[in-house]
């Protein structure tokens, strides 16, 4: 979204790029995030969630001067350009989020495996009745 509007020719293309392309896609890269810090802590998990929101919150706090001293030395189109590369780098942040299989999930898998064979034994004993 940010790299598209760098190429603007009307506010239209900036409100479109920048409000709903780069929305979307921090949509996509917030909410996962946050739900991992969640399912990586159980005792601190409060904690954990509370950094994290107020790593957004600082980061916009940060990244308006910043912004502003790229456009200042890039003009607006470089700092969109320079701004989307920062962001592109969210791509590694992301490969990094890795699958947790927790003690719950194993449990759960099991009991749902008992059921399946119980099912299937009670069909199995059931069909040879007849």
């Amino acid at each position: 979204g940010m790299f598209l509007a760098s190429f603007a020719s009307s506010v239209l293309h900036l409100y479109l790029c920048i409000g709903f392309l780069s929305g979307l896609g921090w949509a996509l890269v917030f909410t996962p995030s946050i739900a991992s810090v969640a399912r990586y802590f159980k005792k601190r998990r409060s904690l954990a969630t509370g950094l994290a929101f107020t790593g957004v919150g600082l980061s916009s706090f940060a990244f308006s001067p910043l912004f502003q001293y790229l456009v200042d030395i890039y003009a607006w189109r470089g700092a969109l350009i320079i701004l989307s590369g920062m962001t592109l780098n969210l791509l590694v942040c992301g490969a990094l989020i890795r699958p947790l299989t927790l003690k719950e999930d194993l449990l759960a898998a099991e009991k749902e495996a008992v059921e399946q064979s119980k099912d299937t034994n009670c069909i199995g004993h059931c069909s040879s009745l007849f």
